[in-house]
């Protein structure tokens, strides 16, 4: 019985690891001057903070001045080399602005943003996009 709980305790801390890790994970707070979209939905202007979300590949957006908090999933993305500054890349197509990656400073690994129907669309009547790189801290 006893090596049964102990099996069920092992089992337990390797499916939780992914949360704790996320939460040990610090926050990147940046000032986002323009309003932008992130996955479905259209974001104001202001002070953001990202942080992991509740599930592996989820990052959530909070603006505590507007109220605004989201979760969007991500995929992993890997740089040839160690990021030098943490950072949000944008997507511009006229005045129109997509979040498409998340990169946290001292790592070579990022998150990306699925292209939404929107920015596909924009992209293939308009051509393409400037990249606009916000930092963060």
């Amino acid at each position: 019985m006893s090596r049964r709980i102990v099996m069920l305790m092992g089992v337990a801390v390797v499916l939780a690891a992914p949360i704790i890790f996320a939460q040990l994970q610090p926050a990147l707070e940046a000032e986002i001057p323009f309003t932008f979209e992130a996955g479905k939905s259209v974001l104001p202007a202001g002070q953001y903070r990202v942080t992991a979300g509740p599930s592996q590949g989820v990052i959530e957006l909070a603006c505590p001045d507007s109220k605004v908090r989201m979760f969007v999933g991500t995929n992993a993305v890997r740089s040839l080399e160690t990021v030098g500054e943490g950072k949000l890349v944008f997507h511009r197509y006229g005045n129109r602005y997509f979040l498409r990656q998340i990169w946290t400073v001292g790592t070579d690994t990022g998150r990306e943003l699925m292209s939404s129907k929107a920015e596909k669309e924009l992209a293939h009547s308009a051509g393409a996009g400037q990249t606009v790189v916000i930092a963060v801290r």
